[in-house]
């Protein structure tokens, strides 16, 4: 395993395409994000609507005021639901965007890996897979392994070596 995350370091057109595939992967889920925005956005106005409906026709038919009132109730509770659920994923955008990588964050990761691995502890070496590796696939049929790389993992790498290099310039 450490020894595939140092070939890649090594290997240009590796670290272009694993960025690119971060990138693929980060906007798909954007755009599963954007489409569900869009159909919580809808159904706010919707239920929006109905609520001044339902105020409005309460004030007009005082008999039924009880009634209106469960049902304000259960609108306002889907209100709320839908604006959790679109603060989370306005959360999930922010973090996706934060996590992006390119082949520049790439290439710096992978080059500081190999000399600083030498000089981590196990605890502190098993602790790197975990934050790089999201899994690691093998096939065998033809003996191929594959490593998939997570995006925040590389950029919280890329940030820990920048900082060792201060310390160690410093």
């Amino acid at each position: 395993m450490v020894e595939h995350i140092r070939s890649i370091g090594r290997n240009e057109e590796i670290i272009a395409a694993t960025a690119a595939k971060v990138r693929e992967e980060s906007g798909k889920r954007m755009v599963e994000l954007e489409t569900e925005q869009r159909g919580h956005e809808r159904e706010l106005k919707r239920l929006h609507t109905r609520v001044q409906k339902l105020v409005s026709e309460s004030f007009t038919a005082a008999s039924n005021g009880g009634a209106a009132m469960d049902q304000l109730a259960d609108l306002q509770d889907r209100i709320r639901t839908i604006e959790q659920r679109m603060t989370t994923i306005r959360e999930e955008v922010i973090a996706i965007q934060r996590e992006t990588v390119d082949e520049g964050d790439m290439a710096r990761a992978l080059a500081v890996f190999a000399p600083v691995w030498e000089s981590l502890s196990p605890r502190e070496q098993s602790r790197i897979v975990r934050l790089l590796v999201e899994r690691v696939g093998y096939d065998g049929r033809d003996g191929r392994v594959t490593v998939t790389f997570r995006s925040a993992g590389v950029k919280a790498l890329c940030s820990e070596a920048d900082i060792r290099s201060r310390e160690v310039s410093a």
